[in-house]
């Protein structure tokens, strides 16, 4: 008998964890210590990997929060890793999505911020943007979002979902959601006949 997943658990997968770590400790030390190419890249493949995660994760917790039982879904996963890499396309290439990124990043750091700030008794930080190199070149990273894909199918298979290498369509309540914010299912007729 196979074990219930839990809403999120999709972050703990070992990889998913590693480039966590790996892009926190880029970020804060092996970006000074070594400046350079590779520590750029370095980022942006771990964030590749750990952000459609992160929205698969959002979205499960939201569904249990609400009082739905919500199943690892590669259907999920995949629209987490096309926006996922659509808004890191746009923030490299486009100026106008570097900006918005800056900001909708800034904004989202501002609590963690804060609660360090407190716990270390300073006052509360200003709202400020992240840095953000646009760099076409970064692009050579989008790959590395498939390998969420890889962590996501593993699970899917392991909650049952899939048989005989073929899985489940998404739930009706996943179709629906999906449809409304017009994601790239809405040419699955399949699907949208379930919804």
């Amino acid at each position: 008998m196979r074990a219930q997943p839990v809403a999120g658990e999709g972050l703990l997968h070992p990889a998913a964890l590693a480039a966590a770590a790996l892009l926190g400790l880029n970020d804060h030390l092996f970006k000074a210590l070594w400046p350079g190419t590779v520590t750029g890249k370095l980022s942006d493949v771990a964030g590749l990997l750990v952000f459609p995660l992160l929205l698969q994760a959002l979205w499960e917790l939201g569904g249990w929060r609400s009082g739905r039982r919500v199943a690892p879904s590669l259907n999920v996963l995949a629209v987490c890793v096309l926006v996922t890499a659509v808004v890191f396309t746009l923030a490299k290439v486009w100026p106008p999505g570097s900006h918005a990124y800056r900001v909708a990043f800034g904004v989202a750091r501002w609590p963690l911020d804060a609660a360090l700030a407190t716990l270390s008794g300073r006052g509360l930080p200003p709202l400020s943007r992240v840095s953000l190199t646009p760099d076409a070149t970064d692009l050579v990273a989008l790959p590395a979002a498939a390998l969420a894909l890889w962590v996501g199918a593993a699970r899917v298979r392991a909650s049952g979902r899939c048989a005989s290498g073929r899985c489940a369509p998404v739930s009706a309540p996943e179709a629906r959601s999906f449809h409304a914010l017009g994601s790239a299912l809405a040419n699955d007729r399949r699907l949208l006949r379930r919804a």
